[in-house]
């Protein structure tokens, strides 16, 4: 009968440790899959870490910043991209010339800027097996844009969940919960951080190509005029027209969408489809999306050092071809400025 007082004794002592070495959610408790060693951030090098959003350029939201650089070009499986090139840039001093000419106006581009941007990579690829036409770059370019969208609207799903469980909150010792690397943050209150900045709807992601220029002199306070007035999902800041997108612009080098906007941009994007700039006027031929192109006045007075030669963008920013060159090719049998018919998007209701 001892014996078994004291077996029972041990189990119980034994099951009262292990509660007390079991930790309680607070404010350090890790939860959620997002690890330091899997976050996208850690792949990148130190130029293109995410770099916070500026929450002083509009009152009561955050306004990030994105460019797609393409300062990779050495590489051998991008030589390819660069064939539209060879007549300007013979031989490999064009890949030379055309990485510089776009790492050069990237940082002439963010000194113009209210807010920081962050690089992300181009991305190259092939076509899909079922849907063979356009080029290369065009399929990794559309893919490219996708990415930021989808980070921009991404907030760890578990630490969302743990945020809005009662009875975590009420064992919380402090006000917040957070991942194991702490990019996500939910507060008690129901405030929620990514990467240091606040994560709200109206926030603002500004993204570029690294071909954009801007063709004004008060860059800063006129892009800061623009965001403040913005109540559509999306402006853009810099585009060219399309006989068959018309009235909706086309070109994605230069837009800002909200992320309650970019949500939108994720729901209707085709993986296969037609080009980004040829899906995005889809989504707004078809009211998936509200837009507007940045006020005429915005653009009035251009800058003295501004060529308008063979320029056939429009808005605040243009696109600096000639120094540039052409990465993608233009070599889209879709182009809606050139095809007789419209493209066919899966999700449509209505043909563009």
């Amino acid at each position: 009968m001892k014996e078994m007082v004291f077996i029972i004794f041990f189990i119980l002592l034994m099951a009262i440790q292990q509660s007390l070495q079991e930790p309680h959610p607070t404010s350090h408790q890790t939860v959620g899959h997002h690890r330091a060693n899997s976050h996208s951030t850690q792949h990148h090098s130190p130029k293109e870490m995410m770099i916070p959003g500026n929450s002083n350029v509009v009152k009561g939201i955050t306004v990030h910043g994105a460019i797609i650089v393409s300062d990779h070009l050495e590489d051998n499986d991008v030589k390819e991209a660069l064939d539209t090139n060879k007549a300007r840039f013979p031989g490999d001093e064009q890949i030379k010339k055309l990485s510089g000419a776009r790492s050069r106006n990237y940082y002439e581009l963010q000194s113009s800027l209210p807010f920081n941007l962050t690089r992300w990579s181009a991305v190259f690829t092939g076509p899909c097996p079922h849907f063979r036409h356009g080029h290369r770059t065009e399929r990794g370019l559309m893919w490219a844009h996708y990415r930021i969208w989808r980070d921009f609207i991404y907030f760890d799903p578990d630490v969302m969940a743990f945020a809005k469980d009662k009875t975590i909150q009420n064992e919380l010792k402090d006000d917040f919960i957070s991942s194991a690397d702490g990019v996500f943050k939910a507060y008690r209150d129901g405030r929620l951080f990514k990467n240091q900045s606040p994560f709200k709807e109206d926030d603002v992601i500004v993204i570029f190509e690294d071909d954009a220029y801007s063709v004004i002199d008060d860059t800063a306070v006129t892009v800061t005029e623009e965001l403040s007035m913005m109540g559509e999902d999306m402006i853009y800041l810099g585009w060219c027209e399309g006989r068959k997108a018309r009235p909706a612009p086309l070109c994605a080098h230069a837009y800002a969408v909200k992320r309650q906007g970019a949500r939108k941009l994720v729901r209707y994007f085709e993986p296969c489809g037609a080009a980004v700039d040829e899906q995005m006027a889809i989504f707004i031929k078809n009211n998936w999306v509200t837009y507007r192109r940045a006020h005429p006045w915005s653009f009035k007075t251009l800058s003295k050092s501004y060529n308008p030669a063979n320029d056939t963008n429009y808005g605040i920013f243009r696109q600096c071809k000639n120094q540039c060159g052409s990465v993608n090719g233009h070599r889209r049998l879709n182009d809606l400025s050139a095809r007789g018919d419209a493209p066919v998007h899966r999700n449509n209701k209505l043909l563009v």
